[in-house]
């Protein structure tokens, strides 16, 4: 069975598949920036304390 996608579906395909990603990836950095960022103040709020 042979499968053939013409081009058109197929970059919309690949572009739909990476912006996917790249939303994915985004939040994934977001996430961790937040928690980089809670890490830090609470390092800071210790340290302040001693």
């Amino acid at each position: 069975m042979k499968i053939s996608f013409n081009k058109p579906k197929m970059m919309a395909l690949v572009a739909i598949s990476l912006f996917a990603v790249s939303c994915s990836v985004k939040g994934e950095l977001e996430d961790l920036a937040e928690e980089l960022e809670d890490t830090t103040t609470t390092a800071k709020v210790e340290q302040s304390v001693d």
